[in-house]
């Protein structure tokens, strides 16, 4: 009985020690970087800066529809004014975080999603791609934007 005691502590601590080196290395995905946004090109689409590199990025997951472009685009400025972003890029896709007053962070494609001015759009295999349904799905119960 004490064998399977000790037995079962040392997996548990085992256990313990693989969930806080996945924690620790969270921050460190080989496509997660710290970029600038300096340019918002659409209600979808902008540019970053990462390590001295321009590239112009669509936000994974959402497709804004064309009526509601401009709102989403201002949405966007006011979101990324003046912040580093972090972006964990999804081929010529990105989910884009913008830091907050309370340390945490905003996706911008969600959002866009959760005030009704995009869709969900599975296509792009989005890392986060449950919190992104989650959004919409709220959006759809308020009958927010594209819901209405």
């Amino acid at each position: 009985m004490k064998k399977l005691a000790i037995v079962a502590c040392l997996l548990g601590l085992g256990l313990l020690g693989l969930m806080i080196l996945f924690l620790l290395s969270r921050d460190e995905l080989p496509n997660s970087k710290l970029c600038e946004a300096t340019q918002v090109i659409s209600g979808d689409s902008l540019v970053l800066v990462c390590n001295n590199q321009t590239r112009q990025v669509k936000l994974c997951g959402v497709v804004v529809a064309t009526a509601n472009q401009a709102e989403a685009k201002k949405l966007i400025y006011s979101l990324i004014e003046n912040k580093s972003v972090s972006a964990i890029f999804s081929g010529n896709a990105a989910e884009i975080f913008v830091p907050t007053a309370s340390e945490e962070e905003k996706m911008l494609s969600e959002e866009l999603l959760v005030k009704g001015l995009a869709k969900f759009n599975a296509q792009d295999n989005c890392p986060n791609s449950d919190s992104l349904k989650l959004a919409e799905q709220i959006a759809k119960e308020k009958r927010l934007g594209v819901w209405k």
